[in-house]
């Protein structure tokens, strides 16, 4: 009995010893850091959440991480960057939190990302075509010509998304002599012959779903100058009313100035950047209450972006 006692207390000490030894490692871990620099990328009732890991891991290798949107709490994890939260609503607009989980649980969450409106698709049945159903950088669909939540941004013909194109970004008369200036500033072009930011010119940047410089989401590109006009031929009235009228209910979303950069003729014409050149200088759809057309325009001009399905 003696001898079963020992071996008993024997199994019980190493037992205690054990958890003693597992608890004083666990508790030297902890854990991770937030993710850092979450970036959300608007798409097609879905958005992609882009993040960094953190800096301090807690101690244990990091086996997941989890995006939370706002509002909804609509929940999605992922072992890296990025992840993909979809079935959101294309009339809300999101933000996005990241927390890590590693061996002792999840994270703090990260900052709140930037906010994006996930967009839907429209089809005009008379062309067969798809479209993204508001304007790049728009946080709904038109509910008038005037709707200033649906004019979204204003593009240099063949630039990135970049920043330049938010209305209120800063102004160079720097030209860029690349593809990617490396800056969000909207870049001026008062002396330059042909009116481009980027000098010598390139003709090659926004041609299909792998242009150098698409702006749009994935599937998306922008539209040619045939594709605009056979739109255009389906309006009811070859103006701004027809514009909003049809399947894409555009907007007299004004342009940007390529000489001093200000904000013009903002509900009084529209204008859309199609992929197509014309020599030096681009193609673009431009409206007012009393016409539409097709015109040779400028590549230093901001003008609006509506993205066609490929």
């Amino acid at each position: 009995m003696e001898k079963y006692n020992q071996k008993f207390f024997f199994l019980f000490s190493l037992l205690i010893s054990f958890v003693v030894i597992s608890s004083c490692e666990r508790n030297e871990n902890t854990i991770p850091g937030a993710p850092t620099d979450v970036v959300a990328t608007a798409g097609e009732a879905q958005a992609i959440i882009a993040f960094k890991a953190p800096v301090s891991n807690g101690g244990s290798e990091i086996t997941w991480y989890k995006a939370t949107s706002s509002p909804g709490d609509f929940t999605v994890t992922g072992s890296e960057s990025p992840i993909t939260v979809k079935g959101l609503s294309t009339s809300i607009t999101y933000t996005f939190t990241v927390s890590a989980k590693n061996f002792n649980g999840y994270s703090e969450p990260s900052s709140e990302s930037n906010p994006v409106a996930p967009f839907g698709s429209v089809m005009n049945p008379l062309t067969g075509r798809k479209w993204m159903d508001r304007n790049l950088g728009a946080s709904r669909v038109a509910t008038s010509s005037t709707d200033a939540q649906a004019y979204g941004d204003l593009y240099q013909w063949g630039r990135a998304a970049d920043g330049h194109q938010i209305r209120t970004s800063g102004t160079t008369t720097t030209q860029s002599n690349s593809d990617t200036p490396g800056h969000s500033n909207f870049i001026l072009a008062p002396d330059d012959p042909y009116y481009d930011w980027r000098s010598p010119q390139n003709d090659n940047l926004w041609q299909g779903v792998n242009g150098v410089n698409n702006p749009c989401p994935d599937g998306y590109r922008l539209p040619t100058e045939s594709e605009w006009n056979e739109e255009r031929m389906t309006w009811n009235s070859n103006n701004a009313a027809g514009a909003f009228a049809s399947h894409l209910k555009l907007t007299l979303a004004g342009g940007r100035y390529l000489t001093d950069g200000k904000i013009v003729s903002v509900g009084s014409w529209g204008g859309y950047r199609s992929s197509t050149v014309a020599n030096n200088y681009c193609r673009t759809l431009l409206f007012s209450a009393s016409i539409a057309y097709m015109d040779t325009d400028y590549r230093a001009g901001g003008i609006s972006v509506r993205c066609i399905k490929d």
